[in-house]
């Protein structure tokens, strides 16, 4: 898959001591900030405006499902991804319900949080994809629509 420009990520992990192994593998490919806690994650999305941010559950200060709910007012572009234990799995299927985009479980090994970041990735690629598209779908339709006005 090649992409047309890096995807910005926020990631938020509540004492995930494989951080800095994550941020040197996704940050080769992709443009990645670090938040603390849900506060900083919300200050973070506005001023980083990224594409996917991925929020531990645990994060402290403010509840993910209000925090996902304050992202969506004000940035809808951006897919939200959750991590949860299986304990929390109500809350993910909560957060999913309100239009999250994913949810990963937790403990994760680098590697495989590192996989289902990517796999998250092309999601959105893929879905940004759509939007160009049909975008351009729209411009040629209009562009049909002036030429058979003009013959």
């Amino acid at each position: 898959m090649a992409l047309k420009h890096k995807v910005r990520i926020a990631i938020g992990l509540h004492e995930y001591k494989h951080i800095n192994e994550v941020v040197d593998i996704l940050g080769q490919m992709h443009d990645i900030e670090i938040v603390a806690d849900s506060e900083e994650a919300y200050h973070t999305i506005h001023a980083f405006k990224p594409d996917i941010a991925v929020l531990d559950y645990a994060l402290s200060k403010i509840h993910p499902i209000e925090l996902y709910e304050g992202i969506a007012l004000a940035h809808a572009n951006v897919h939200f991804v959750i991590c949860v234990t299986e304990e929390n799995y109500r809350i993910a299927q909560r957060v999913w319900k309100r239009r999250a985009s994913d949810f990963i479980f937790k403990p994760f090994h680098p590697a495989q949080f590192v996989n289902d970041i990517n796999k998250i990735v092309r999601n959105v690629f893929n879905f940004k994809e759509i939007e160009e598209l049909n975008e351009r779908i729209k411009l040629l339709e209009k562009e049909l629509k002036n030429l058979r006005i003009h013959l």
